[in-house]
């Protein structure tokens, strides 16, 4: 659906959708008039093994691929639903595409028990105030280079 709306927002955008699942779970884009010219589909699972922080990993190199092929002058990493660590894979990707912007919606925490997030984002037992650091720790993530879009 956010690609759809995406497409049907912006004229001029064209979308890549990058998933694991299947095509056959994939919304009928055609049907809506959003054709293989404005949305196309990459199936890859971002966290399988060897889709490490490599630039030459199946991740990030098949999306760079599907972005340079359709040669848009702006790009623009939009994360939906991204569980734990897909988050920090959305902006490994953003990096990795040199993208103008970056808009993150995470919606998990990552896991307590993984050793890659500070401790300090499981210090309250509130999870409105986790997810606020959890969020916090992202947008830090990205303090260099704040990955803000222009309408």
């Amino acid at each position: 659906l956010t690609a759809a709306l995406v497409a049907l927002l912006f004229e001029n955008a064209f979308v890549t959708c990058v998933d694991r699942i299947t095509p056959s779970q994939l919304p009928h884009y055609e049907e809506a008039g959003l054709g293989a010219d404005r949305i196309r589909y990459v199936r890859v699972d971002m966290l399988a093994p060897g889709n490490e922080s490599d630039p030459t990993s199946p991740f990030l190199s098949e999306v760079a691929a599907a972005v340079k092929e359709v040669g848009r002058p702006k790009v623009a990493v939009l994360g939906v639903h991204c569980c734990g660590v897909l988050s920090l894979k959305a902006i490994e990707l953003y990096e990795h595409l040199g993208a103008d912007c970056i808009h993150l919606m995470p919606c998990c925490m990552p896991s307590k028990k993984d050793g890659r997030f500070p401790k300090s984002i499981f210090e309250s037992r509130d999870q409105a105030v986790q997810y606020v650091a959890w969020a916090e720790h992202l947008r830090a993530r990205l303090a260099d280079d704040q990955g803000g879009c222009e309408s």
